[in-house]
Formats: structure tokens, sequence, C-alpha cells
């Protein structure tokens, strides 16, 4: 085992009132998640990256899992810290209501670029059409806040 993150998160916490037409006054559900992923390494530069999060909302709850091949094209410098290695990740989310999504992760140290295609698979396609998604993302340090580095 590589590496594991784990969070969670609560949103509309106030619970919101939604105001569809003027008859019906309706509040939204307080939405509460659990991200966990880890990374199964085969050696230093390929390992198996695998992702779970769950959602609850009222009496509405799905799931989403990842498993992604992870390869390495560009190694971190080992004294300074200041680059994050890159890599490139293949594989798919499977969702708890039918959906498949095959995708690619691109990570460039401290700038993360995904593409996923979504699939529906359930009778929910019937009324939902397939779509596709883009991600960006961007962390500002490689530490954690728990483990400082030193150089020796």
């Amino acid at each position: 085992m590589r590496g594991l993150n784990a969070g969670v998160f609560i949103q509309h916490l106030n619970r919101p009132k939604l105001r569809y037409n003027d008859i019906t006054l309706d509040r939204l559900y307080r939405k509460t998640g659990i991200h966990v992923q880890g990374e199964l390494a085969f050696s230093r530069y390929y390992a198996l990256e695998l992702k779970t999060l769950q959602l609850f909302q009222g009496r509405h709850y799905t799931g989403r899992y990842g498993f992604f091949f992870k390869s390495m094209f560009k190694q971190s410098a080992d004294i300074t810290r200041i680059k994050n290695d890159s890599y490139l990740s293949l594989g798919f989310f499977l969702g708890s209501r039918g959906t498949f999504s095959p995708g690619f992760i691109l990570d460039l140290g401290g700038l993360q670029m995904g593409v996923n295609y979504d699939i529906e698979l359930s009778q929910i396609s019937r009324a939902y059409r397939n779509s596709l998604e883009f991600s960006l993302q961007y962390a500002f340090t490689k530490n954690s806040i728990f483990q400082k580095r030193k150089i020796a």
C-alpha cells in the first residue's frame, strides 16, 4: 500500500428552502459523503488506484467506485521536494445506480486534469443520456499536514 487518503464532508447544513412555484415550499436535505482512495503499488512506477465515494442525502444513497491503473512518467526532485511525481492513470468508475464511466487522469505534479464519459446502463438511461465530464484540480503542496519532511 503506497498511500491512503480519506475524507468526509457535509453540504447544505442550513437546509435551504427551495421554491419551485408559488404553491410548493420545500427544503433541501443535508448531503453527507465519505471518500476513500488508496494505491496498491506493483513497483515504484506502476500502481492500482482504488477510489470510493459514498453519498447520502435524505433517503437517497449512491456510491461511486473507481479502479485505475497508474503509471509514473516523471519523478519528483528528492532533495528540494518542489516538484511532484507525474502520472497517467487509465481506468473506470462504476456507479451503484448503474453507471459505467471509462476515463483517464493526467497528473502533472500539482496540476491534475481528467476526462471521463458516463454511460447509463440502468432503467434511468431512458430519461438521461450519456455525458462527457472534465475535471481540473490544483494542489498547493505535496506534504501531508500530519507529516513534515526535513532535509537531512
